[in-house]
């Protein structure tokens, strides 16, 4: 019985400590490539919708009669869908060639993190990515990102009467920075 208890350790001991190998695809476990890979996914459904999307305006455009609306409409359709077209085809060169380039740079970062034993992949390069995808995305009008205030937003009650003047309270008017501290803000001397 003695034997059977010293083999279980010694086999749970290699179990545990002999698995160290490396792992051959390792950007499948980085979330910086699997979220650029889910973006090349989403470009190229987004270019095949308008390619579908460009080649039923061209055919309205050959069903149409010469100088009407409904000619001018489909050919301003073709024109918007083709410019469109264009950036879905830049978007989707752009995150084939992000995507492969991340996944050099993690094969590379994981060899040299696995040879130094230390963990992978890096939790802050992971959350710097996403702050800088949500700032990157994030609306450039002003009006979108600045909150508005209403009348709705301002509170009802006593305390929202408008104050009588800058400077004054229940004493009466504040006394000049001059007369308390001698000319200075607090904590502040300028010699």
């Amino acid at each position: 019985m003695n034997i059977r208890i010293v083999c279980l350790v010694i086999l749970m001991s290699f179990l545990v400590l002999g698995c160290r190998k490396e792992e051959p695809n390792p950007e499948i476990m980085d979330p910086v490539y699997l979220d650029l890979a889910k973006d090349l996914v989403a470009a190229k459904v987004a270019k095949e919708e308008s390619e579908k999307a460009l080649d039923g305006f061209r055919k309205t455009l050959v069903k149409t009669q010469t100088r009407t609306i409904e000619r001018r409409n489909a050919e301003e359709n073709i024109q918007k869908e083709e410019d469109k077209l264009t950036r879905l085809n830049q978007a989707v060169e752009f995150f084939e060639i992000r995507t492969e380039r991340r996944k050099v740079e993690t094969r590379r970062a994981y060899k040299i993190a696995f040879a130094a034993d230390q963990p992978w992949p890096d939790p802050k390069e992971a959350s710097a990515y996403q702050l800088n995808k949500k700032m990157s995305q994030a609306s450039k009008n002003w009006s979108d990102r600045v909150p508005k205030f209403s009348k709705a937003a301002v509170p009802e009650g006593p305390e929202s009467k408008p104050a009588e003047k800058a400077g004054e309270g229940a004493e009466g008017p504040a006394a000049p920075p001059s007369a308390t501290h001698g000319g200075t803000k607090e904590g502040i001397h300028h010699n």
